[in-house]
């Protein structure tokens, strides 16, 4: 080793430096808060490799350049077995205590279950995974969402001997939130995007020591607000056409309008999902009365703030769905903020914890139209309004959900060596 390498190595930071991150799928569109995240951590000196469970979408997603990647369950499951006897045979310690909690889960599960089965396969997989991290010098495994990829890193930090942590963000919590508690302890730390998550963790029984609040790590070009003057309000809306996104809600307002008032909107409805008929549906009797209605389908990330530059303001009516679903803090609400335009939206979740309800943006409740319909009129009528609120919601933007501030709060917290404060 050379001189200069033994200095280097003598001077380590506090937290692990060659670190693998762990995501449902790679590449993806809708992940693209993991790779900010990670490009942060990469320009404070951190070496980061990447596994994940599955292959994702084609297309060009905006990527950073991991040391590796590693797609898990593209391995065939005999190859999964062998390294399960590898590791039992060359560390058989770690095996045995890992193979003990995996039973406890294995049990408590209910044996016959579908996360029964789940836990089983992940149990295996994570020993190949292990191989991995041993191969490539990997201190600590991060997770992002607290379902599948939690469990995996949980099984594999075992087998390996290091330490893990993992990121809860919304339906991986509220609607797939299941061994909460044992996870977190488990854990060097468990992190959340809100204050809300957070206090939810709580009650279901997640040790307020043992999870933090670290919000999305997003780098946007900021634009200072400017006043609407122009005869028509163009209106936009962006995310996947399911039911939590409330885009029904969006256009059920809208139809709560004179037409004379509709005949002064614009709205561009950007994504794509298995809504797209019953919004396409529910917008023909809107342009029938003057509105102009588009789709513009799947839009890709690089696009988005270019786009929402041409908008007078953003909505996002989101909902929290029957079976649990709904969104944490939306992203694209980040960067409608971002973007200088006042946002309409939901107190559902988070929002409010970026968006502050009559100062920082028109929040109504969820799954009402008449809210949305009265804020927008008040955008209409008041555009001066529209500007005070984009104005505060930046300031709020730059003081809470600073990426600098936030990749601290990640490095403290989720990677410092040693248990949880």
């Amino acid at each position: 080793m050379k001189k200069g390498e033994t200095r280097v190595a003598q001077a380590k930071p506090t937290s692990p430096d060659r670190i693998l991150y762990l995501v449902p799928a790679y590449p993806a569109v809708s992940e693209t808060f993991v790779y900010r995240e990670i490009a942060a951590l990469q320009g404070r000196g951190m070496q980061i490799g990447l596994c994940a469970l599955y292959n994702g979408e084609d297309g060009a997603v905006g990527t950073p350049d991991l040391d590796f990647v590693e797609i898990l369950y593209d391995r065939p499951m005999w190859k999964h077995v062998l390294s399960s006897f590898s590791e039992f045979v060359h560390h058989p310690w770690h095996v045995m205590r890992t193979k003990w909690t995996f039973l406890g889960d294995f049990l408590r599960a209910g044996l016959v279950t579908r996360h029964a089965a789940a836990l089983a396969y992940q149990f295996v997989a994570a020993a190949s995974l292990a191989r991995v991290l041993r191969k490539r010098g990997v201190q600590h495994i991060h997770a992002h969402f607290a379902h599948s990829p939690t469990q995996v890193a949980m099984y594999a930090a075992g087998f390996a001997g290091i330490g893990f942590s993992f990121t809860g963000h919304a339906n991986d919590i509220y609607e797939r939130g299941v061994m909460l508690r044992e996870k977190a302890d488990r854990a060097t730390r468990m992190v959340t995007i809100s204050d809300f998550n957070r206090r939810y963790l709580l009650d279901q029984g997640v040790r307020a020591e043992k999870v933090s609040v670290v919000r999305a790590i997003l780098e946007f070009p900021h634009h200072a607000p400017v006043l609407h003057t122009g005869q028509r309000l163009k209106l936009g809306s962006l995310g996947r056409l399911v039911g939590k996104k409330g885009m029904d809600t969006l256009l059920a307002g809208l139809a709560l309008l004179e037409d004379a008032e509709l005949a002064r909107i614009s709205v561009e409805i950007g994504g794509d999902g298995p809504q797209r008929e019953l919004l396409e549906d529910l917008a023909k009797p809107l342009r029938t009365r003057g509105a102009d209605v588009t789709f513009l389908g799947q839009m890709p990330p690089g696009d988005v703030s270019r786009w929402m530059q041409g908008l007078d303001a953003f909505v996002l009516a989101c909902r929290q769905t029957e079976d649990g679903d709904v969104d944490g803090i939306p992203v694209v609400l980040m960067e409608a903020v971002a973007t200088g335009i006042p946002v309409i939206s939901t107190s559902v979740s988070g929002v409010t914890e970026l968006i502050a309800p009559d100062t920082g943006g028109l929040i109504g409740q969820p799954d009402s139209p008449r809210d949305i319909a009265r804020n927008i009129r008040t955008l209409m009528q008041d555009p001066e309004t529209g500007l005070r609120l984009a104005q505060a919601a930046q300031s709020r933007l730059t003081a809470e959900f600073d990426p600098q501030k936030n990749i601290d709060r990640l490095i403290e917290t989720a990677f410092a060596k040693g248990p949880a404060a």
